[in-house]
């Protein structure tokens, strides 16, 4: 059985060095974190300045390593049971949301996370259709 939602969000904010941020209500859980611009080169710079374990976990696992091999890569791994849906924002950067359950509750939950954030365009988590991501090699959601 897989430890709690919860303790895995804490395992990636730990390993990976990423703020991650958690909510649960009932039976679902939602964590958020915010990403820089990741189609620029100065996204990836403060990516790496804030979270190197992440992107050496994402250098390795894109050369074939399997992101288990990582501490970072495996507590990745444990997270996410459903993609990660994440919302684009004006300047290029991205709020990403993993769920306990890919469902409304946990949307809403991921809109509730985000808006001290981001203010009202949070609501996206709920009312539009998002992106989504994977971290597993070959996903076409990456």
């Amino acid at each position: 059985m897989p430890a709690p939602f919860p303790d895995r969000a804490q395992a990636v904010a730990d390993t990976c060095g990423l703020p991650v941020q958690v909510r649960c209500a009932g039976a679902a859980c939602a964590a958020v974190l915010t990403m820089p611009d990741m189609d620029r080169p100065t996204g990836w710079l403060a990516l790496t300045l804030r979270s190197p374990r992440f992107v050496l976990s994402t250098a390795a696992r894109d050369l074939g390593v399997p992101p288990v091999a990582t501490p970072c890569g495996a507590a990745v791994e444990r997270l996410l049971v459903d993609p990660v849906v994440a919302l684009e924002l004006a300047d290029g950067s991205e709020v990403w949301c993993a769920a306990a359950r890919a469902d409304a509750e946990s949307r809403a939950l991921c809109a509730a996370l985000a808006t001290p954030m981001i203010g009202a365009r949070a609501a996206a988590f709920v009312d539009e259709p998002l992106r989504e991501l994977s971290f597993s090699p070959g996903s076409p959601h990456r």
